[in-house]
């Protein structure tokens, strides 16, 4: 089906395009198919421009095709008087084809319409006819007489099986006979929503315009095909988008004298009242207009103009304008009267207000180009608006459709000097949302300094907007202030929300865990869903902080059940949780978990966020992309340079002790001591003044357990055991409780390959205890390696009540290197050095071989491993447990 969308306006471009529209061909098929039961007749009713002539001109072709005889009666004003109708009628039929004029040879027009006896005789003589006739009658809106109309009607009702009928025309109220015949699939009808353009067929229509701004042109018209070409070349020759062009006035103009107009000057404040929204209650209507008819008067658009939607049900319906038709009745009325347009949405504003519909009342309150109402109603349901997850739609109020990004939010038509506490309300609610969304330098920008005179309420949401802005640029906060009392639950949330993540910061876990706790049912019993995401969010750090994976995973585990429930899976909200998902599936071994959780977070969190959740982000990425099976040094290298993303920012000691310890492990299976003096440089400075009492060692427990594995890698054992003692027995305080269980993992490692196997038992008693409190079984694995997998074997059945624990953690441990796998100590040696990425030379030096005899142990490594290149070596020592 093709149809023709618009012709060249005076003055205009060239429109006169065509439009391939296959789902038209249904419509047709539909009514000339004469299949039993289906239409024998149909109204395609819609304003100008919605290609209807062109249509129905596509379905005389089609019948044509198909060996029918057509006509097409263009009716004009003249036409339609009672004398002439059925002579013009008359004389379109008799040229539709030789059989068609045949059958009506004699007949002539009565001398007026009303005629019941011609009518019978018109039709039998057509059902006669060898060949079906397809009658169009276009411009039916010109009908006018009750006499004219009833015999269309009876046209409609009696017509034979071999005639179809297809009336044409802007919206008029349909025949009486259409009723009875829709409900019994006899008439087929095609309004404006039906001719409207689809997206795709807005992309043939407008094939050089960029996509995106298609989508907001199709948007703006609502698919009106003669509109969105007209927009969009406008748009296409330099126009913004949100102005005007004396095209789309022109066309508007056309509907107001053909529809509109023929409404009484009275009935105008309703459909001016009506343009207000996109969406307009009745019972809204009727308070801003005073008018109890207002809802016929609505009732009489939607039936004359084909542009106005009813929606809902009695009593109280609501009615929804064409955003066309709502642009041109809000600019003429701002032509007429512009204080009355101001005053309309103050009115409105306050009426959504009352009512608790916060967007509606803000849209309302910009409309009234008012600031202190605008502030009035931001500070009322602002804070709401932001912690029920609609910031981005709350911008998109405030922020003019011309606004090129970057540029900020700048509010519409308010006047007032940009001070007091109306417009610091107004950048406290504007910079929430921003944060929200992830804008953190727009938030920066459009704060100004408080008013003295700043109402509590504005204060306590400023101080949240302030406290997430050092948080987020990673800056240190040194203070957590408590929030003073407020009567608005919404108030207290961002403020708690806020407040609670600097305490988490901060190290005061049972502190910050409580104000997150009462947080979260506060915005539970509310609703409020953003809000008590970011506090279920906290929740989860808080497990993390506490090192308890199990904990951690139920936690995040709740929060994404919440954002998939609210379509956030995919959104940045939901980007920490995943990243702690990661962390704890991770640490639990269940490795495909946690790079689907790391590869999701790399998706999600992004520069606006916290600096210690994106260098914890580009860790776990790191971490689990080299404990997959195509692990390489090249991922090392990536979890090593983590530590160069952090610059001068202020990262949390918990993230800078995940990374540490990642990064220490791989160092010491890599046999990479220059890495390691690195990484301990970097905690050190990372780490001074890390909370926690004075230790008796001086050092941090971290420190320490990295200064062992770099003793270890010097083969200077005895130090090593001294420095994992002092972590072990608490002379050394630690950051994580995850330190302890590392260093107890490394002694018992440290005391097995000195032979004293009764230490070594000892101190796995220790690390088993700590790994199942802390649900975190991969430290055993990790930093055990064969050596303590090789014990918790050897020695299963005598772990006392940590047995069941051992019995669920072998079968997650990889193959050791017995007999599978029966390496001698040297080709150990050797396989270690592969990992360093370091050439055959420089192994011999390292390990005071020849070249010649490291070659050799290398044969036969590859031959025991079964591989036949340095990488696979790499790959298949890491899955057999020997790096």
């Amino acid at each position: 089906m093709e149809t023709q969308v618009a012709h060249r306006p005076r003055g205009g471009p060239d429109l006169a395009a065509v439009v391939v529209r296959p789902r038209l061909e249904h419509a047709v098929d539909a009514l000339l198919d004469g299949t039993p039961g289906g239409p024998r007749a149909a109204l395609v009713s819609a304003p100008p421009g919605f290609g209807k002539t062109t249509l129905a001109s596509a379905w005389a072709h089609r019948a044509g095709q198909r060996g029918w005889d057509t006509a097409t009666c263009r009716l004009t004003r003249s036409d339609v008087s009672p004398r002439l109708f059925w002579r013009t009628l008359l004389d379109t039929l008799r040229a539709a084809g030789p059989e068609t004029a045949a059958a009506l040879e004699g007949l002539t027009a009565p001398d007026r319409v009303g005629d019941v006896h011609h009518l019978l005789d018109l039709l039998d003589r057509l059902a006669g006819t060898p060949r079906p006739l397809l009658l169009v009658l276009d411009d039916v809106h010109l009908l006018h007489g009750r006499s004219v109309v009833d015999d269309v009607d009876e046209l409609v009702r009696r017509s034979p099986a071999s005639l179809r009928l297809a009336l044409v025309g802007r919206p008029v109220a349909s025949p009486d006979t259409a009723l009875d015949l829709r409900l019994s699939g006899a008439f087929l009808t095609l309004g404006a929503e039906d001719l409207a353009f689809t997206a795709a067929e807005a992309r043939r229509a407008c094939p050089d315009l960029d996509p995106a701004v298609l989508s907001a042109v199709l948007d703006r018209t609502e698919g009106w095909p003669a509109l969105t070409r007209l927009v969009a070349a406008a748009v296409g020759e330099g126009s913004v988008l949100g102005g005007t062009w004396p095209q789309q006035r022109a066309l508007f103009e056309e509907v107001m004298l053909e529809t509109l107009r023929r409404h009484p000057d009275e009935d105008l404040p309703v459909l001016f009242a009506a343009a207000s929204a996109e969406q307009v209650p009745l019972e809204l209507l009727v308070h801003l207009t005073g008018r109890g008819d207002a809802g016929e008067v609505m009732e009489r658009a939607a039936a004359t103009t084909g542009l106005v939607t009813r929606e809902g049900s009695d009593p109280l319906p609501s009615y929804r304008l064409h955003a066309g038709l709502r642009a041109y009745l809000e600019g003429e009325h701002a032509r007429r009267d512009l204080p009355g347009v101001r005053a309309l949405a103050a009115a409105a504003a306050r009426w959504h207000l009352v009512r608790s519909q916060g967007l509606e009342a803000v849209a309302q309150a910009v409309r009234s180009a008012s600031e202190p109402l605008l502030a009035e109603v931001l500070s009322l349901v602002g804070p709401r608006i932001v912690n029920e997850g609609a910031a981005e739609e709350l911008l998109g109020l405030l922020t003019p459709e011309d606004a090129h990004p970057g540029e900020g939010v700048h509010l519409p038509g308010c006047p007032g000097d940009g001070s007091g506490c109306a417009a610091a309300w107004i950048d406290a609610v504007v910079a929430r949302a921003l944060l929200d969304t992830g804008r953190v330098q727009e938030a920066r920008a459009v704060l100004r300094p408080l008013p003295a005179e700043a109402d509590e309420d504005l204060r306590l949401v400023r101080e949240a907007v302030d406290l997430d802005l050092a948080r987020l640029r990673g800056r240190r906060v040194e203070e957590a202030p408590e929030a003073a009392a407020t009567l608005d639950p919404d108030v207290e949330l961002q403020h708690a929300l806020a407040r609670g993540a600097v305490l988490l910061r901060q190290g005061r876990l049972e502190e910050g865990e409580a104000v997150v706790v009462e947080a979260m049912t506060l915005a539970q019993g509310l609703h409020r869903c953003a809000a008590a995401l970011g506090l279920m969010t906290m929740h989860a750090v808080a497990g993390a902080a506490r090192s308890d994976a199990a904990l951690t995973a139920r936690r995040a585990a709740a929060g994404l059940e919440v954002a998939r429930a609210r379509g956030w899976s995919d959104n940045a909200r939901a980007g920490h949780l995943h990243l702690l998902a990661g962390w704890a599936a991770r640490v639990q071994l269940r490795d495909v978990e946690a790079r689907h959780h790391a590869q999701l977070a790399l998706q999600l969190v992004g520069p606006a966020d916290d600096p210690s959740a994106r260098v914890s982000t580009w860790a776990l990425a790191a971490a689990t992309r080299l404990e997959g099976h195509e692990g390489t040094a090249e991922d090392a290298d990536r979890l090593h340079r983590v530590w160069e993303s952090m610059d001068d920012q202020s990262v949390s000691a918990e993230a800078v002790v995940y990374i540490a310890m990642a990064d220490v492990q791989v160092c010491l299976a890599q046999q990479r001591p220059e890495r390691l003096r690195e990484v301990l440089d970097v905690m050190r400075r990372r780490l001074d003044g890390a909370r926690g009492p004075a230790s008796e060692v001086g050092d941090l427990g971290e420190v320490l357990v990295a200064t062992a594995a770099l003793e270890l890698l010097r083969s200077r054992r005895a130090a090593a055991v001294e420095r994992l003692s002092a972590v072990t027995d608490g002379r050394a305080r630690c950051v994580s409780r995850s330190t302890r269980l590392e260093a107890a993992v490394l002694l018992a490692r440290l005391h097995l390959q000195a032979g004293d196997r009764f230490r070594a038992v000892s101190r796995c008693r220790d690390a088993l205890a700590l790994a199942e409190g802390l649900s975190m079984p991969r430290p055993l694995l990790e930093l055990g390696g064969p050596d303590v997998v090789g014990l918790l074997r050897e020695e299963s059945g005598a772990w006392g009540p940590w047995q069941p624990f051992v019995d669920e953690l072998l079968p997650l441990a990889v193959r050791d290197a017995g007999p599978a796998v029966p390496l001698t100590h040297r080709e150990v040696d050797v396989l270690r050095e592969l990992a360093t990425l370091r050439t055959v030379e420089e192994m011999g030096e390292s390990l005071v071989l020849s070249v010649n005899t490291v070659k050799t142990h290398l044969r036969g490594v590859y031959r025991k491993l079964g591989v036949t290149s340095r990488r696979d070596a790499i790959v298949e020592a890491r899955r057999a447990g020997l790096l």
